[in-house]
Parts: C-alpha cells; sequence; structure tokens
C-alpha cells in the first residue's frame, strides 16, 4: 500500500508519473498533454479523482489496476444513479490516463464497451428537454425593442449574443472565445478565426464562426447589431495590447472586462425570460435547439444544419436537438366541425 499513488496529485500529475514509469522525457510528456484540451483536462479532472478515492478505499494504485477493479468501479457507480453521459466520461477520462490493460486503452477493451452497452440498455440517456421554445416569439421580442441606435450597452449586449447563437449555433463557449482581433467583415456577413479548434474540426483546417447579414429587417442583422455594439462600447472597452486576445463580448458593468460563458448563458437566460420563454425550464444552451429545428422546419438542408452546429452525426441531431412544434390546427378543425 505505500506505493499506492496519492489522490491528491490530479491527473496531469498521474499522466507525467505513468510516461516516467514509460521511460518518455519529460519535453515529449509535454507535448502528449497538451494534445488533449484545457477545457478536456478539467472535466476529466472530477472523473479521475473520483476513480482515485475508489482506489484509496481499497489500497489500489489508479494506474496499475486490474480490469476487474475497473468494472467493478464502473458498475457501482453506475448503480448509483450515474447516468450514461456521465458513466461515459468516466470511461474517456480513465482511458486517456490509464495504461493499457491487455493491450487495450481502458476505454476500448472489449470488457469495458460491453458494460457500457449494458449500460446504455438499462437506462437510456434522455434529452433534456421533450420540446423546444418557439424562435418566432423570440424575433417578436427583438423586434418590439425597436431600432438598434435607441438600446442601450445592457440591451444590445443580450441582443448580440443572442442573435450570434440564433444565426449561428455556436456552443456558448465559442461565443465567449470571439476574438476582434480575429474578425472579418464581409459583404455577406461577420467571420471570426476561433482561437480554439472546434470539436470535429482539424487541425489543418482553422475554424471559423459566421455570422450572416439579415438585409430583409435591420432590427433583426446580427451584422448590424454588431455594428452598433462596437460603437456603443468602444468608448468604455479596455485599450488592449495588439499582441493580447481582445475579446468581443465585454461586461456592460464597469470595469468592462471580458465576460466568461457563464455569463453569455446568464445573458441569453435574462433575454429569453424577458422575450417570455420560460427560462427556467429552458436553459441557455436550448437555444442551439431551438435554432437548429427552426432551421430544420424551414427546410435548412441536414448537412447544413450539421455543419454550423459542429456535429459530426445527425443522430445526435434528431436525438437531443430536434423538437418539432406540433401544430394542432387540423385536429381542433376536425373536431369542431359541426
Amino acid at each position: 500500500s505505500s506505493n499506492v499513488p496519492s489522490p491528491s496529485l490530479g491527473r496531469v500529475s498521474h499522466l507525467y508519473q505513468r510516461f516516467q514509469a514509460e521511460g518518455i522525457p519529460t519535453n515529449v510528456a509535454d507535448l502528449l498533454i497538451a494534445a488533449t484540451r484545457t477545457s478536456t483536462h478539467k472535466t476529466y479532472e472530477s472523473s479521475w479523482n473520483r476513480w482515485c478515492r475508489w482506489c484509496s478505499g481499497r489500497k489500489i494504485d489508479p494506474l496499475s489496476s486490474s480490469i476487474s477493479d475497473i468494472l467493478i468501479f464502473l458498475t457501482e457507480v453506475f448503480n448509483e444513479g450515474l447516468a450514461y453521459r456521465s458513466l461515459n466520461v468516466l470511461r474517456s477520462a480513465l482511458s486517456s490516463t490509464h495504461p493499457k490493460i491487455d493491450g487495450f486503452s481502458v476505454g476500448q477493451h472489449p470488457y469495458v464497451t460491453r458494460l457500457l452497452k449494458g449500460a446504455l440498455n438499462k437506462r437510456p440517456p434522455k434529452p433534456r428537454y421533450s420540446h423546444t421554445w418557439n424562435v418566432d416569439v423570440m424575433i417578436k421580442y427583438i423586434i418590439s425593442l425597436g431600432k438598434n441606435n435607441t438600446l442601450s450597452l445592457k440591451t444590445i449586449s443580450m441582443k448580440l449574443v443572442t442573435l450570434f447563437a440564433l444565426s449561428c449555433p455556436e456552443r456558448i463557449s465559442a461565443l465567449a472565445s470571439l476574438d476582434l482581433r480575429h474578425c472579418n467583415v464581409l459583404p455577406e456577413g461577420v467571420s471570426f478565426g476561433l482561437t480554439v479548434p472546434r470539436k470535429t474540426g482539424s487541425a489543418d483546417k482553422p475554424a471559423e464562426a459566421f455570422f450572416a447579414r439579415f438585409d430583409q429587417d435591420k432590427k433583426l442583422c446580427p451584422v448590424e447589431c454588431f455594428r452598433h455594439y462596437l460603437k456603443l462600447s468602444r468608448n468604455v472597452r479596455p485599450v488592449i495590447p495588439s499582441s493580447l486576445p481582445d475579446k468581443l463580448f465585454i461586461s456592460f458593468r464597469r470595469p468592462h472586462k471580458p465576460v466568461t460563458s457563464t455569463t453569455l448563458g446568464r445573458w441569453l437566460r435574462t433575454f429569453m425570460s424577458a422575450a417570455g420563454i420560460d427560462s427556467q425550464i429552458f436553459k441557455a444552451h436550448s437555444v442551439r435547439g431551438a435554432s437548429t429545428t427552426a432551421a430544420a422546419n424551414a427546410f435548412v438542408s441536414l448537412s447544413t444544419i450539421m455543419s454550423m452546429a459542429d456535429w459530426s452525426s445527425a443522430s445526435t441531431f434528431r436525438t437531443f436537438y430536434y423538437k418539432p412544434l406540433f401544430n394542432s390546427d387540423f385536429a381542433t378543425g376536425v373536431l369542431s366541425a359541426k
């Protein structure tokens, strides 16, 4: 038991420890660890800590456990009520950190894949929402606010993030990372080079977020809103050296620092609530489902929707995001006939 690593080391420290045991130099280990994004490291950290605590209570080395130990652990946490998605994160955290077993990474071991399939069959994941909200409600609210040049910095900040989220269903984290250094204003709209690769992107193809111009109504045009937002925030925007990030979205309160994805999510929910959408039920992430459902109902091709939303599988859209709004007019007309 004296050789059992301390759970307090953290996952990255355990990774360095594993690489060292495999004879991999530190500078090589640095690059191997950098292959995983910081956000993924953070996500895996709590899962790995959970595994380490379980191992510590049983005097098991978390870096040299048996496949039986891993199967027992995954079964126990599943029986405690852990959702399939969370179980899958645990599997990925173990797979990316633990050495191979029987020539397989932990996540691809036949017993582990079979166990996860059993968990999926026994307790299939459910979509967060059984339905979505109608984008028309939000559109009518935005129009009711009036022209952009009459809006306060607070209102136009919330309006801009909402229009951006509706017209280009990026993740909120991507919207929070938009940087004015990588902004190009084009005749067709505004393009931002994303500093963080998209989930389904590749290293040889820089990720971009594009927000199209909407000439039919300037009140609904993301580009017009963007232009007025920059004009209104110009005098309060911090002076940033050209070598440092210059984030698009800044706080409308002093000292007007760049905002996080959590703050943007709060802006979205506040704006949704003001529009009459139940923000107690629908969170900020629901905008992706509402906008892509509206696009599908307007006969936008599935390939375009998947590309814009950065989904690699059509089943992801159909299972978790596509929530058609059912029309009761036909049944009402038939049943009310005299």
